[in-house]
């Protein structure tokens, strides 16, 4: 079974216990886990940068005019799929850092803005792309991908590092600078 697969085992990255997705709920039979799951996600600081507004228990939304986000981001990810991943991955010249994703994972969304601020930083010197794994399992599948977010980095055709979990930026550009100095 792959990530986007309804029913699927999945590894929640605050607590590495498998929970399951069923149709547009999400669950676990450990009630404490839900709980700690909640108060993370509602101690985490809002982004006000998604494209897609998230809604909040308490009403709010980050629901705005395309206004919202910021004016110097000139480039964004490249949208991957299992069609176009061959050419646009594993043929570039360049790294390639691929974020697997999903509309429905909160930390997915949490690291997409920073994932368009290392495509306009790193932009001539790598390609960064974001490839949703319910719209494109066969990819998910072949690399193995079970949790998300899943960040990838790819140099001359081989996945030569990886990142699991909502992590730092840091985290993300020292990854990244290994890559592109090896």
């Amino acid at each position: 079974m792959y990530a986007g697969e309804t029913g699927a085992p999945l590894v929640c990255p605050w607590c590495s216990l498998g929970v399951y997705r069923d149709g547009s709920k999400w669950g676990t039979d450990n009630p404490d886990v839900v709980r700690r799951v909640a108060a993370d996600i509602a101690s985490r600081p809002r982004i006000e940068t998604l494209d897609t507004p998230i809604a909040y228990k308490d009403g709010g939304s980050t629901e705005k005019n395309n206004q919202s986000t910021t004016m110097e981001q000139e480039k964004s990810t490249v949208e991957l799929t299992d069609h176009n991943f061959d050419e646009l991955a594993l043929k570039s010249d360049k790294v390639v850092v691929v974020d697997f994703w999903a509309p429905w994972c909160g930390p997915c969304r949490m690291i997409g803005p920073v994932m368009d601020e290392l495509a306009n930083e790193y932009d001539g010197l790598a390609v960064v792309g974001k490839m949703n794994v319910d719209n494109n399992p066969q990819i998910a599948t072949k690399y193995g991908i079970r949790s998300i977010p899943t960040v990838l980095f790819i140099k001359n055709g081989e996945v030569v590092d990886r990142s699991l979990g909502a992590v730092p930026k840091t985290t993300l550009t020292g990854k990244l600078d290994t890559a592109l100095k090896g």
